[in-house]
């Protein structure tokens, strides 16, 4: 406990020293501060939902997949499909069948499901501006703070949106992010991440959506991707850079 406080209490103090942070309040230094004492974690089970939406919203086509997830001793994840529906048909078998013949062909089915510490990266600060939406409201039954960021990417080009903080814990509830410049033939894009704490207690992605509208066979149409994560296990530390 004493070391946790003493790394969070240095990071502050880090923070405080940014000149590009100056205008944020304290609020998200210890959002940043809290995400980094956070430890490497990766989900064990993941459902992705992906839907194509007609021009009136509703959905013209969807794919579930469920995942079963392992890691080696570094904390590299490979993934083995558990059940496929194809628009509400089960196709799990035939999904099973291309898996396997892809990893007999060597390709195998690896999988980078670590989200990264985002705008509350503490490395990242200098490029992150931050200014409060002077707005407050409830989510998941706590009182969060809203924030507008933007965030430099050099040469990818930059990330901006909001993030809503715990207002008690500064833990962060709801981060949502646009790329800028956009992915090509994609029109519109934003993705949504929801926080939560598992059983172990640790703060956790809970759920990613990414959902925009993009060119498809020369038609535009709107798509909504659904992935939900749970059953958390600690990775060993990522190696350094």
């Amino acid at each position: 406990m004493r070391r946790s406080t003493f790394v969070a209490a240095a990071i502050l103090l880090l923070l405080r020293s940014v000149p590009v942070l100056s205008q944020a309040d304290e609020l998200w230094q210890r959002a940043v501060a809290f995400m980094a004492l956070q430890p490497r974690l990766g989900p064990q089970q993941v459902v992705s939902r992906f839907e194509l939406l007609k021009s009136d919203g509703t959905v013209d086509h969807s794919r579930e997949v469920h995942l079963r997830v392992t890691y080696d001793d570094s904390g590299n994840a490979q993934t083995e499909i558990t059940k496929v529906l194809e628009d509400g048909q089960d196709v799990t078998a035939q999904a099973k069948e291309r898996q396997a013949r892809s990893q007999g062909s060597g390709k195998g089915r690896s999988s980078n499901l670590q989200f990264g510490l985002g705008p509350f990266d503490p490395e990242a600060q200098q490029r992150v501006r931050v200014q409060s939406l002077g707005q407050t409201k409830v989510m998941g039954g706590r009182t969060c703070v809203g924030y507008h960021f933007e965030e430099d990417q050099g040469e990818k080009g930059k990330t901006r949106g909001e993030a809503w903080l715990d207002a008690a814990t500064a833990a962060p509830t709801c981060v949502v992010v646009e790329p800028d410049p956009l992915p090509k033939r994609v029109k519109e894009m934003r993705t949504t991440l929801l926080y939560a704490q598992d059983p172990n207690g640790h703060w956790v992605t809970k759920e990613m959506i990414v959902e925009g509208k993009a060119s498809f066979l020369l038609m535009r149409k709107g798509f909504r991707n659904v992935m939900q994560f749970a059953e958390f296990r600690e990775l060993p530390p990522a190696a350094k850079r």
